[in-house]
């Protein structure tokens, strides 16, 4: 058993990025659709965009349930830390709905070469949102390098 340990990160590693560089070759070497057209859209790209979702979404349930996991064993050993720990994951969710709230929908993002109907309304909010939030955990992460060490306790 020991050695299946072992032996599975390393075969399931090397399995996803041969599924991974194949998808590439398969992409780049699979012609275009409309060779005439302005933007080229490969034939394959498709199946690169569900490879790269199924990654992402493999990704996050792991996370999730190793994080989920390791909170459970936190509140069973050390209660307060674990209380402390899922207080951050709180300020970072009320972080989300004051930029939603915020946000402003009603001047359309210039993308060039898109045409669609998703740049307005509610995702224009989400995107807002996001870009609002990246700056306030920026802006913390940069305060908390500089002044960090000056609230830090000596034991």
């Amino acid at each position: 058993m020991s050695k299946l340990v072992n032996i599975l990160p390393k075969v399931s590693l090397w399995l996803l990025m041969l599924i991974s560089v194949g998808a590439m070759i398969l992409v780049f070497s699979g012609g275009v659709i409309d060779p005439g057209a302005e933007y080229k859209e490969p034939v394959y790209v498709d199946y690169l965009l569900y490879w790269i979702g199924a990654m992402i979404g493999i990704t996050l349930i792991i996370t999730l349930g190793f994080g989920l996991v390791q909170f459970v064993k936190g509140m069973i050993s050390d209660t307060k830390n674990a209380l402390l720990s899922l207080s951050a994951i709180l300020l970072l969710a009320a972080v989300f709905v004051v930029t939603f709230i915020t946000s402003d929908n009603s001047q359309p993002i210039e993308i060039l070469g898109y045409e669609g109907i998703h740049n307005q309304g509610v995702w224009l909010k989400v995107v807002s949102m996001f870009t609002n939030t990246i700056g306030i955990v920026a802006g913390v992460a940069i305060l908390l390098m500089l002044f960090g060490g000056l609230f830090r306790v000596n034991k």
